[in-house]
């Protein structure tokens, strides 16, 4: 079972209401949750054999310790099980990942939808978005490596002349 067959199994009002109880501080987005609902009913699914995995995890630094939050991460291959966040890839690739079988037993169909919906737009609403803001990362990722790579082209300063430039920047 896929995302993709979940999404196209199940209706955007089942999954509204879902979703509402999970996260209510999403409530004004809701709108924009519907159309990229609609988006994905759409897509042409990318096939995959590495499973998408829901991941409950408690955060010891939120103000209710017994408060959860739910990871999702595939493996980075099928030989290599080092987990792989899924922010920046794309729906496509999302929606022919299959659900880890522990996953389908341990959440209904609605509340894995529902993660995977605010998981996959966390950066944007819009894929194009998403996919520029990965293109910038990889170039500032990119940039600090040459200079990383080649110190001697790096223009650093010294710490206190940053904080005074800083100062006088922004007072």
């Amino acid at each position: 079972m896929t995302l993709y067959d979940l999404i196209l199994t199940n209706s955007w009002a089942s999954v509204e209401i879902i979703l509402l109880e999970l996260y209510p501080e999403e409530q004004n987005q809701l709108e924009d949750y519907k159309q990229v609902y609609k988006k994905l009913q759409h897509l042409i699914p990318i096939p995959s054999k590495t499973p998408l995995i829901l991941k409950e995890l408690k955060d010891d630094s939120l103000p209710d310790a017994d408060e959860t939050y739910v990871e999702i991460f595939c493996p980075i291959s099928e030989e290599e099980d080092e987990p792989f966040a899924m922010e920046f890839a794309s729906w496509a690739e999302w929606l022919g990942k299959p659900i880890a079988k522990e996953n389908l037993e341990n959440f209904s169909a609605f509340e894995i939808i529902v993660h995977c919906l605010c998981e996959m737009t966390f950066i944007s609403f819009d894929e194009k978005d998403i996919n520029n803001s990965f293109a910038r990362l990889m170039k500032s990722y990119e940039q600090a490596q040459y200079l990383l790579d080649n110190p001697d082209k790096a223009n650093f300063l010294p710490i206190d002349e940053y904080f005074k430039k800083w100062d006088e920047m922004f007072g």
